[in-house]
């Protein structure tokens, strides 16, 4: 007797199955019919629930943004002093942190790393859905912060400084697979990414002459 899958069930398999190519083949590589045959669905179902394959790919995006949407930034910073700065320097800790929970975290499937910059090497609406609704609001809470610990700071000094924070986790994500064969790792440990946000975070708060916390 044949099953059938609840209309849920399939938009989510088609979701993960466009994610998962778009991190192993790139953006410009994935066609419809390996979604559908890695989804174990037909063609039509994507017709059917996204309209096309661009439809799909914004539905891809938009689970990925979801969960950087439910963390915000500000919520991390909320109950500290900014004028404080022992609490700067517990602010560049969280901020660091968060954003290593959110790339690295084994509650994702490994896509999600991945997929962020293959959308951000392509121009169109992924890429401005990207921007718009994660990079620049992460950008401007962490730049605010960082003029507040030092207001001498110009905008284009703190933009530097955002991304020297972001660099080094970027990279693991962006690179994965080369990393973890440097490495001999299947997966990053745990104790490895709580020692590289260590190095980040002391570096930044060594910087503008924080307490380390």
């Amino acid at each position: 007797m044949a099953t059938y899958r609840s209309s849920e069930v399939t938009k989510n398999a088609l979701i993960e199955a466009a994610g998962q190519l778009i991190a192993d083949l790139g953006l410009s590589c994935v066609s419809v019919r390996a979604i559908a045959m890695l989804a174990q669905e037909n063609i039509g179902t994507i017709h059917y629930h996204f309209g096309n394959k661009e439809g799909l790919l914004v539905e891809v995006i938009n689970k990925v943004i979801e969960r950087w949407e439910a963390v915000p930034v500000e919520n991390e910073l909320a109950q500290l002093d900014l004028n404080d700065r022992h609490d700067q320097a517990v602010a560049i800790r969280r901020i660091i942190e968060r954003m290593s929970r959110l790339i690295f975290s084994s509650e994702a499937p490994d896509w999600h790393r991945q997929v962020i910059y293959q959308v951000m090497q392509h121009t169109g609406i992924l890429q401005e859905m990207f921007r718009s609704r994660v990079i620049t609001p992460e950008n401007r809470q962490t730049i605010h912060l960082l003029q507040r610990i030092d207001p001498s700071l110009s905008y284009e000094q703190a933009y530097a400084h955002t991304l020297t924070i972001q660099s080094a986790l970027i990279v693991h994500a962006d690179y994965q697979n080369a990393v973890l064969s440097e490495l001999s790792m299947a997966d990053y440990s745990r104790e490895y990414i709580a020692y590289m946000e260590n190095i980040l975070i002391s570096q930044k708060q060594k910087f503008f002459d924080l307490p380390l916390v």
